[in-house]
């Protein structure tokens, strides 16, 4: 008995895990898919229409950041120069 109790609790726990993650999951991978055709095509009004106005780049060192401002004029300078 104490197994099945068990197992139940584990199977509860794992179906709570990943309901309704479902629309908002789709809805975060749909906006990176058209982030991502938004580089590939180089659409640079595309892409600064995605990324969010308090948007902040770091890396690779510490230190090093951009904001939405700096993000977008560093790929369209790069789309246009080195494509």
């Amino acid at each position: 008995m104490k197994q099945l109790i068990a197992l139940f609790a584990i199977s509860i726990g794992l179906i709570s895990c990943s309901a309704g993650t479902g629309s908002k999951e789709k809805e975060h991978l749909a906006i990176a898919k058209k982030f991502i055709d938004a580089v590939e095509s180089k659409n640079v009004s595309a892409m600064d229409s995605l990324l969010a106005e308090n948007y902040v780049g770091h890396g690779p060192s510490v230190g090093d950041s951009v904001n939405k401002k700096e993000a977008v004029e560093s790929f369209a300078s790069n789309a246009e120069n080195l494509y």
